[in-house]
């Protein structure tokens, strides 16, 4: 049988004795390059992986209360001819709650993530720390079987607003409509190698 690819002409495929050395090689530049980043310190502060599916009974009694306060939240959004609906309770300064709901509008770039929403009104109240996030989502055609997660921009506004508050990492709750599905997690978890401007030379 050939082992030409019809998709590529001319194309020969390497000799195990030369692609074995070469692979080798690709990983031992990998493993090299990492280490660079970490003696560089590029890597974010205490890159630990936590992430983890609890059930529903196993949270906090405080948490699943904010569970249910988040998805009170989901009621509130504003999602035009969309039944997409995010609810946001952000905790900070020990027992501060700020609750967040999408909001879209006919240009997208004028719409609101929910997590922004709750963010934003709690940098307006002047708080110091941010303790956790719970996120939830609900869609009455098609309720979300997977956990609700922030977008990318959502994920870097929060890592910007703990960099200014002095803040390595704060705890993610997500959950998918039915509560079936929940994920603990972190911030740095979600976003590993988050863009910072002094280390970006921006």
């Amino acid at each position: 049988m050939s082992r030409s690819c019809p998709a590529v002409r001319g194309y020969r495929p390497l000799h195990p004795a030369v692609a074995g050395p070469l692979v080798i090689y690709f990983i031992k530049i990998q493993a090299w390059f990492i280490g660079k980043l970490a003696d560089d310190d590029i890597f974010l502060i205490n890159y630990n992986l936590k992430m983890k599916t609890i059930l529903l009974e196993n949270l906090e009694a405080e948490i699943r209360k904010e569970l249910d306060e988040a998805e009170e939240a989901a009621k509130k959004a504003y999602p035009r001819d969309r039944d997409v609906r995010i609810g946001v309770v952000l905790v900070a300064d020990g027992d501060k709650k700020f609750e967040g709901a999408n909001v879209v509008r006919e240009r997208f770039v004028g719409s609101s993530c929910a997590e922004r929403m709750a963010l934003d009104k709690a940098l307006f109240a002047g708080i110091k720390k941010i303790e956790r996030l719970i996120i939830i989502g609900e869609n009455n055609d098609c309720p979300f079987e997977e956990v609700i997660a922030p977008c990318g921009n959502c994920r870097q506004m929060l890592f910007d607003t703990l960099d200014d508050l002095e803040q390595s990492d704060i705890e993610i709750i997500l959950s998918n409509s039915d509560k079936s599905k929940i994920v603990k997690t972190s911030l740095l978890e979600l976003l590993p190698l988050a863009y910072k401007s002094n280390r970006n030379n921006a």
